[in-house]
C-alpha cells in the first residue's frame, strides 16, 4: 500500500521493539534502570525541550516522542513501557517496572 511517499507492507509478522530497545537504537541512550535525574540530563542532551514538572515518564515519552516515533514506517508494535508512563496498565509478567502495553506504528504515527 502506498502512504504518501512511503510503501507500506501489512504482511505479517509486524515487527516488535521494546520502548527501552527503540530510544538506544535512535538515540544511544540506554534509558533502563535511569533515576529522573539521570532521564533530565538525557533528554537535555539530545537537545529535547523539558521542564521541572515531567517525571520520569514524560521524559521518557519525550524522548520516544520527539527521536523515535517518527522513524517507524513499517508496521510496528513498541512494547514494554515503563510503569511510569501507563500506571494503569497491567504489570509486566517479567519487570513489575514494566508494562503489558503496546502501540501500533504505522508512517511515523501510532493508530492502535
Amino acid at each position: 500500500m502506498v502512504f504518501g511517499e512511503h510503501q507500506v507492507s501489512f504482511k505479517a509478522p509486524f515487527a516488535r521493539v521494546t520502548m527501552a530497545d527503540s530510544i538506544k537504537h535512535f538515540t544511544g541512550f540506554d534509558i533502563t534502570g535511569k533515576n529522573e535525574d539521570e532521564l533530565r540530563a538525557g533528554a537535555k542532551e539530545m537537545g529535547i525541550e523539558i521542564d521541572d514538572t515531567m517525571g520520569k515518564g514524560k521524559l521518557i515519552d519525550e524522548m520516544f516522542g520527539e527521536k523515535c516515533e517518527g522513524n517507524y514506517i513499517q508496521p510496528t508494535f513498541i512494547t514494554d513501557y515503563p510503569k511510569e508512563m501507563s500506571p494503569l496498565c497491567k504489570e509486566h509478567r517479567d519487570n513489575p517496572e514494566l508494562t503489558e502495553r503496546f502501540e501500533l506504528m504505522i508512517c511515523g504515527k501510532e493508530v492502535a
